[in-house]
């Protein structure tokens, strides 16, 4: 494979530190819902879909891990949930970006698309990993909580397009080839080894006694011997060591959600009934092979999540010119959380995109 140019490395560094800023700004924007979120990380994905396909492919998989890897859910059902319903939207904008002409699908249409199948893929897998048929009760508001932040994220990212001086700044360039920008961003090559700085990384804990390489190998191999496990008693105790282990390491300890979480999975995954009668609720029976079920696809779930959080290190040392991008991602972070407190979020259209602009132009020319 030939090596790609710095330059489309450092704009790739760019747009994916974006996506996790704009990640972490939208729980900031007012919602009628609290679940509701609006997609924000995904505006760079849209602006880049004029883009060649391998760069477009490399700034989606950047998104994904490396909001996997600062959440610490790289091991988690979370991971499969975004990695899947992130390629499946990204791939089919893309496609309709190309298929259509821009004066007759427009960002709005190409957005609701990618919000839609991003949720029909995430209901399959909840139907196959987690919830099992009682999906079906989900779905229809589920899909039509997509097409509505779909819409919303379509007209935010033309609003943006039209007032931006950034993204016209980037066409004039010629951005599809990345001409004219071979000098810039010299102070990012020098980050081979650099990671988030101390102001970004949480407080220390016991994971800091082993490197982030070897924290990442025993994920692989604790996840292997979950998933190998057939005993409902043994996932049980693993889930209780891994849950342990995960709050010696303080990493987003909540026992109160942790157990919520476990009981609601359960309660879902009791349909529909399955083997000997156990006892009655309610008119509901509670069998045994259900019971079982539900257990055993909570301990998998929630053992997940816990091996990811007490194992992923900020300082994951990934290989390639992959591992080099998501590095980079996190160093042009690292600036942007030194000048987040000029975007304002009140006041949508007036200050909100413009403060987002002027926050990408100030990057931008500091690299140059």
């Amino acid at each position: 494979m030939v090596k790609m140019q710095d330059n489309k490395i450092n704009l790739l560094a760019i747009f994916g530190a974006f996506c996790l800023f704009l990640s972490a700004v939208e729980y900031l924007i007012p919602k009628p819902l609290p679940f509701l979120r609006l997609g924000l990380a995904n505006l760079p994905l849209l602006l880049a879909l004029d883009f060649k396909f391998s760069f477009f492919i490399y700034l989606v998989l950047t998104k994904i891990f490396a909001q996997a890897i600062l959440g610490g859910m790289l091991f988690s059902y979370v991971f499969l949930f975004s990695f899947a319903g992130t390629v499946a939207s990204a791939l089919t904008m893309f496609f309709l970006r190309r298929a259509f002409p821009k004066k007759t699908l427009s960002f709005i249409g190409i957005s609701i698309a990618g919000a839609f199948v991003s949720n029909i893929m995430q209901l399959l897998l909840s139907y196959f990993f987690i919830l099992g048929k009682s999906t079906i009760y989900f779905a229809p508001p589920f899909l039509a909580c997509g097409i509505i932040t779909g819409a919303a994220l379509g007209v935010f990212v033309n609003l943006f397009c039209a007032s931006s001086l950034w993204y016209k700044n980037l066409w004039n360039l010629n951005m599809e080839d990345t001409a004219g920008i071979d000098d810039v961003h010299d102070d990012l090559l020098s980050v081979e080894n650099k990671f988030l700085p101390a102001h970004l990384v949480k407080k220390k804990d016991m994971r800091d006694m082993f490197p982030a390489y070897d924290l990442f190998v025993a994920a692989i191999i604790f996840t292997v011997m979950l998933l190998l496990n057939n005993s409902t008693t043994g996932l049980l105790i693993q889930f209780l060591i891994f849950w342990s282990y995960a709050a010696l390491c303080k990493k987003s300890f909540k026992p109160l959600f942790t157990i919520m979480f476990f009981l609601s999975i359960t309660l879902i995954n009791l349909y529909p009934p399955n083997g000997k009668v156990l006892f009655e609720i309610a008119g509901f029976r509670i069998t045994g092979g259900a019971l079982d079920n539900a257990i055993r696809k909570a301990c998998v779930i929630e053992s997940l999540v816990m091996i990811s959080k007490a194992t992923i290190k900020t300082d994951l040392n990934l290989p390639g010119t992959f591992g080099l991008i998501i590095k980079k991602s996190f160093f042009v972070l690292e600036k942007i959380s030194l000048l987040k407190k000029n975007v304002r979020v009140s006041h949508f259209r007036t200050h909100f995109i413009k403060d987002i602009d002027n926050l990408i132009l100030t990057i931008t020319k500091e690299q140059q």
